[in-house]
């Protein structure tokens, strides 16, 4: 299932046109500079999502990318996997609502992505939670 996944995105990555989105906001400044794209697990992932997404629907980016970091937050708090993938899945839906194929292609395919393959993302993400909070729970107490 995994290859599947790569052959799919490695296939659509090589239809990339331009990595960055040309319109500008009203200050005359990219509408995406500065974006620390968070949607994908490691540089291959993440660079093939932003392939996509610059590829797609390129106006949409700032929302989308702010989707996978609440998708990320939520993972990391341990709220529960399917209310994490669940709240991403709508959070898509929402963000890319106004591109019909940015909203049946890209986020559908970023969904069933977290859904199929979010079981090992979300235990790391408890375990480093863990790491972080253990020291603090059993730290001794200044004393007075």
């Amino acid at each position: 299932m995994f290859v599947c996944f790569l052959l799919y995105f490695s296939f659509s990555a090589r239809n990339i046109r331009n990595s960055y989105n040309n319109s500008t906001d009203n200050n005359g400044k990219l509408a995406n500079e500065g974006i620390t794209w968070e949607c994908g697990v490691d540089f291959l992932t993440k660079f093939i999502s932003e392939s996509k997404i610059d590829r797609d629907c390129p106006r949409l980016k700032k929302s989308i990318n702010q989707c996978c970091i609440e998708h990320d937050d939520c993972y990391s708090e341990q709220r529960g996997r399917k209310y994490c993938d669940d709240t991403f899945c709508a959070c898509l839906d929402v963000a890319t609502k106004s591109s019909k194929i940015c909203n049946k292609r890209d986020g559908q395919s970023f969904c069933l992505i977290v859904r199929n393959f979010g079981e090992y993302a979300y235990n790391e993400a408890g375990k480093e939670s863990m790491k972080t909070a253990l020291p603090r729970i059993f730290s001794p107490r200044p004393t007075r």
